[in-house]
């Protein structure tokens, strides 16, 4: 309780008294409750050495081999066994060749033999002196018999579970189909040069941005306020004084908006030619429109 009350990092606790003694608590930095998903692997790790686990899946093991009807060869498997000496750590049985052969036991019809458990012992040494040859050899062939299992379980999945059989053929057309395109159009046209050339030539116009003006538009009442903004505009005054002059008796008498547009962005801009300089007078929506184009930019590539 006290080392939890301290607030900060570095901060220490009044000292305080307990049945081992006094004591007084330095608070050295706080880590939060990790949340699930940073949480998950090292639950998984714990949960999978936890032995209950070990219990669940020797639990399915053992549905799974009253499914596939398991056959356990016990003579076969004892004569195997009682050749395990200390060359089963390095891998080795001294097994005949009659013997390699011989079932060790069934799973659907289907035999395992000598040989197919000597290919799972270990291919370089391993540290298991400290247990005896043929329990090494029982924890070995207990191994092969689950792994064995597991794998002809896995062989069943898409036949006993219709959501992962569908999860997996969509997962094998998607495969197909990147494989096609990459195939038939990506690294073709990667490959093909004069294709993207002429490509590029057909359609490059569908990649231009357009033509685009630095213009001015002053919305103005009336005809009679258009004129004094265009007398402004041509002795060269600025638009903040050009909207003061204009706007000292009513705020409504002219608009101004400035930047770089299109025709598709102001429509006004296609009621006259868009070059630099003043445009004449041009009706719009009511009002007398000014335009003040400051530099006209052509089409260009949109990058």
């Amino acid at each position: 309780e006290k080392a939890f009350s301290l607030e900060n990092d570095g901060d220490y606790s009044k000292p305080f008294r307990t049945e081992h003694g006094w004591f007084i608590v330095k608070r050295l930095k706080y880590r939060p409750v990790s949340t699930f998903d940073e949480a998950k692997k090292e639950l998984k790790t714990k949960v999978s050495r936890d032995g209950r686990s070990e219990i669940t899946k020797q639990s399915f093991i053992n549905k799974l081999k009253k499914e596939y009807d398991f056959k356990l060869n016990s003579k076969n498997v004892k004569t195997l066994r009682a050749l395990a000496d200390p060359e089963i750590y390095k891998g080795k049985l001294d097994v005949s060749e009659a013997l390699k052969n011989k079932e060790l036991f069934k799973l659907e019809g289907k035999s395992y033999t000598v040989s197919d458990f000597l290919e799972t012992l270990p291919k370089k040494p391993v540290r298991s002196k400290v247990i005896a040859p043929k329990v090494f050899f029982d924890k070995k062939m207990e191994a092969f018999v689950n792994q064995s299992i597991l794998n002809l379980e896995d062989t069943k999945l898409e036949e006993k579970h219709t959501s992962f059989r569908l999860l997996m053929k969509e997962y094998n057309d998607g495969i197909l189909l990147f494989e096609l395109t990459d195939e038939l159009v990506w690294s073709k046209a990667v490959k093909d040069t004069v294709g993207l050339q002429a490509f590029y030539d057909a359609h490059k116009e569908n990649y231009l941005q357009p033509k685009r003006s630095d213009v001015e538009i002053y919305s103005c009442k009336n005809k009679s306020i258009a004129k004094k903004v265009k007398a402004l505009l041509a002795q060269g005054k600025e638009s903040k004084a050009i909207i003061e002059e204009i706007n000292k008796e009513s705020s409504l008498n002219l608009t101004l908006s400035k930047g770089l547009y299109t025709v598709e962005d102001k429509e006004v801009l296609g009621k006259t030619a868009m070059k630099e300089g003043i445009s004449k007078l041009i009706d719009m929506d009511g009002m007398v429109v000014v335009l003040n184009t400051k530099s006209v930019l052509p089409k260009e590539l949109n990058l």
